[in-house]
């Protein structure tokens, strides 16, 4: 038997008579005396005096053989009783996508993908998460949508911001504040990270910074150098002469094999942008971009579809160190959903996490490491 915040051998309470008695959220048993309680928390803690109070219940009902499962966001749960489980919504999910075969455990991971956007979109559920990040499904057949790319970036930048080699080969900051709120917006979401020089300022215009998107048809990681940036940060970069700045930029891009070798299907791309702002609240407006493949800067052997184009960097340098106007500067990876082979999976993480990688020469020299 299954009952759902009830008793055995009682009538259906109503929703506020269950909450007054704090029966469990589920209690599923046997008429040999076995009992498995559930106890579901989304945004409350869990409580060990609840906790005590089911199990007992239980025994006081005749039942010999009893388990409580506590499901919670919290991870590692300490200090429960005797006969308690405690699993995550995320171990919950991670089991129901392995079991490619059921269709109860795709509607169920499906139900908690919605139920947590939701949650989230109404600050419902402030910590912990009940999915993991699975990769993202955008594609022809899966269209893109404002809630499921919020949930989706909100999981990966947490995968990316306890990352070690981010940490410590990047120096990033993952406890400074990033974006307050991921505003809807029908074409993309976006969030950053910021390095640990930049903690001096509230605004994160004034230092470079790392920034992952996902967009209807692509997602983006890249670094930024602001408009607004320090002027000695841009004077490393463009201060010191073409050919220093050429042989940054050709640094970065010898780095970009470790990501193509791991999908083929991105597009590493250097972009010089001037934009303005209508209102200061309003989203900017493009007047003018130049953006070019990483590929084309430098020759290759064989036939590459990437043809050479010597004029990229020199024409990037020029508008860079005699601007006069709001430009700003971005090296990237596009990874369009149509060719990647990994952007709709788990190794999503490990594919964003060698394009920030990719791009320490750009920041150590930006920096002055």
């Amino acid at each position: 038997m299954i009952l759902e915040q009830s008793l055995p051998g009682e009538e259906d309470l109503s929703e506020t008579e269950s909450e007054r008695r704090g029966l469990p959220d589920a209690w599923i048993y046997t008429k040999s005396g076995m009992a498995l309680l559930i106890e579901s928390k989304v945004s409350a803690s869990v409580s060990r005096d609840q906790l005590d109070r089911h199990l007992g219940m239980a025994k006081r009902r005749g039942f010999k053989n009893v388990r409580l499962l506590v499901l919670s966001v919290e991870d590692n749960l300490k200090d429960l009783p005797t006969g308690t489980i405690g699993k995550t919504w995320c171990e919950i999910y991670e089991w129901l996508k392995i079991q490619k075969k059921s269709e109860w455990a795709e509607r169920l991971s499906t139900y908690l993908e919605i139920a947590e956007a939701k949650l989230s979109e109404v600050e419902y559920l402030k910590e912990g998460t009940l999915t993991r990040f699975s990769g993202i499904p955008f594609n022809d057949e899966h269209a893109y949508s404002y809630l499921e790319a919020k949930r989706l970036l909100g999981l990966l930048m947490g995968e990316l911001k306890a990352k070690p080699s981010i940490i410590k080969r990047l120096g990033a900051a993952p406890t400074l504040p990033s974006r307050g709120a991921i505003k809807k917006d029908l074409h993309r979401v976006w969030d950053y990270i910021r390095l640990q020089e930049s903690k001096k300022y509230d605004d994160h215009t004034k230092y470079p910074h790392l920034t992952a998107s996902i967009c209807q048809s692509e997602a983006v990681a890249l670094v930024t150098l602001p408009h607004r940036a320090e002027r000695d940060i841009r004077k490393r970069i463009f201060g010191v002469g073409e050919k220093v700045f050429a042989k940054l930029i050709l640094d970065v891009a010898e780095e970009m094999r470790t990501v193509l070798k791991l999908d083929s299907g991105v597009k590493p791309y250097a972009k010089v942008i001037q934009r303005h702002y209508p209102t200061q609240s309003s989203p900017p407006i493009e007047d003018g971009i130049l953006k070019y493949d990483l590929r084309t800067i430098f020759p290759r052997k064989g036939k590459a579809p990437e043809k050479y184009q010597p004029e990229w960097l020199p024409a990037t340098y020029e508008i860079m160190t005699n601007k006069k106007a709001n430009i700003q500067f971005e090296i990237g990876v596009e990874i369009p959903y149509r060719h990647s082979k990994l952007i709709s999976t788990r190794e999503a993480i490990r594919l964003f996490e060698a394009c920030f990688l990719a791009f320490k020469p750009f920041l150590d020299v930006a920096l002055g490491r």
